[in-house]
């Protein structure tokens, strides 16, 4: 019979560590209006433009796989954009 398996704990206190076993998701909603989503399309902050979000907190879900190439692609969607932005000096 297999066992389950033994959760990652803290070192220091035993704690099964948050991360140990999921992705932390959905703190920062994306959207296009400002009054029902945190960021904008392209990961900025509605409240304060030259902040980005390029982590789990704009997707509400993710399939059982590790989210980490979609975070990549988000943030380098996003610094692609910043970038462009700040060549044309609006942010």
């Amino acid at each position: 019979m297999l066992k389950p398996p033994v959760p990652r704990t803290s070192r220091n206190t035993g704690a099964t560590q948050p991360s140990a076993s999921a992705y932390e998701m959905d703190t920062a909603r994306m959207g296009s209006d400002p009054k029902t989503s945190a960021l904008n399309g392209h990961n900025q902050l509605w409240a304060v433009p030259n902040v980005f979000m390029t982590d789990g907190a704009c997707m509400a879900s993710s399939a059982f796989q590790n989210p980490s190439l979609t975070y990549m692609a988000l943030t380098a969607r996003a610094c692609d954009w910043a970038v462009g932005e700040m060549k044309k000096q609006n942010l």
